[in-house]
C-alpha cells in the first residue's frame, strides 16, 4: 500500500478527531480555530504521524556527513506491521480525543 493512502485512509477514518485534534493553531500569540484549513489540520495530522512511526520503527538517514533518526516509511512495513501502526495511531487518537473532552462530558 502506498504511504499517502495508508495515512490518508487513517486520517479519513478519523476525520472529527483529527480535526478536533489538530485545528488549532497559534496566530499572533493567541489558539485559533484552525480546522476550517483541512490542508493544515492533515500536515499537523502526517508530523504527528512521523513522530509515531519513528517510536515504532526508527530508520536512520545520512545528511551531509550527519546521521538521523527518520520514520520508517508505511511501504517499507509488513501488511501486519501497517495494521499495528494503524491501531496504534487510533488508539493514540482516541486516547487524546477522549482526554480532550472528558471534563466536558461530566459538566
Amino acid at each position: 500500500m502506498e504511504d499517502k493512502n495508508f495515512l490518508k485512509e487513517i486520517f479519513n477514518e478519523n476525520e472529527q478527531k483529527c480535526t478536533d485534534l489538530f485545528g488549532t493553531e497559534i496566530w499572533y500569540g493567541k489558539l485559533q480555530d484552525g480546522s476550517r484549513n483541512k490542508m493544515r489540520v492533515y500536515v499537523d495530522y502526517i508530523k504527528f504521524v512521523q513522530e509515531v512511526l519513528k517510536l515504532y520503527k526508527a530508520d536512520v538517514a545520512d545528511f551531509r556527513g550527519e546521521r538521523y533518526i527518520t520514520p520508517c516509511a508505511p511501504s517499507q512495513l509488513s501488511q501486519e506491521e501497517q495494521q499495528d501502526v494503524k491501531e496504534m495511531i487510533e488508539a493514540i487518537i482516541d486516547t487524546i480525543h477522549y482526554a480532550k473532552y472528558k471534563r466536558s462530558k461530566k459538566s
